[in-house]
C-alpha cells in the first residue's frame, strides 16, 4: 500500500490510502451531526438512529456510529503508534493536538451520553463548523502524527 512519508525527529508522519478513506468518512459524519448537511443512501438517512438504549439520552445514529468507527479505525490501523503506548503519544504531542484527540474523544462519547449536547451543537452553525473542524483536526492527527 502506497504511503507518504516523512520523518521529523522521532516521529514518522505518513498517511496511508485507508486513513484518508476513514477521514473523508469522518468529515462527512460530523457533517451530518452537526446538522450542517444531509446524507442519505438508498433512502437511509445517516441523521437517523440506528438503535435505541434506554439508559442513554440520545439515540445513536449511524452518523455519529461511522465517526466513531472512522476515528477508532485509523487508530488501529496507524503503524506508527502501538496500542499500548497511545496514551503516552498522545501526551507527548503539542498542546493543541492533544487538546484535539482528547476533546475528540470526549465530544463523541458525550454526544450519546450528555442530554442536550448534540441539540446545542446541532442548532448553530457556528458550533456545528467548530465541531467539524475539531474532529477532523483529531482524525489528521491520529492518522499523522501517531
Amino acid at each position: 500500500m502506497a504511503t507518504n512519508t516523512f520523518v521529523a525527529g522521532d516521529t514518522e508522519l505518513s498517511f496511508n490510502p485507508l486513513d484518508v478513506g476513514l477521514l473523508v468518512a469522518t468529515v462527512l459524519m460530523t457533517i451530518v451531526m452537526a446538522g450542517l448537511g444531509t446524507l442519505e443512501i438508498f433512502g437511509f438517512d445517516f441523521a437517523d438512529p440506528v438503535f435505541h438504549v434506554s439508559a442513554l439520552p440520545v439515540d445513536p445514529s449511524m452518523a455519529w456510529l461511522v465517526a466513531v468507527i472512522s476515528l477508532v479505525g485509523t487508530v488501529i490501523t496507524n503503524d506508527n503508534t502501538e496500542l499500548s503506548e497511545l496514551r503516552g503519544d498522545i501526551e507527548n504531542l503539542p498542546q493543541y493536538y492533544a487538546g484535539a484527540v482528547i476533546g475528540t474523544a470526549a465530544l463523541l462519547v458525550g454526544w450519546i451520553l450528555i442530554p442536550g449536547l448534540a441539540a446545542a451543537i446541532g442548532g448553530q452553525d457556528f458550533f456545528g463548523l467548530i465541531f467539524v473542524a475539531l474532529i477532523t483536526t483529531a482524525q489528521l492527527v491520529v492518522g499523522w502524527m501517531l
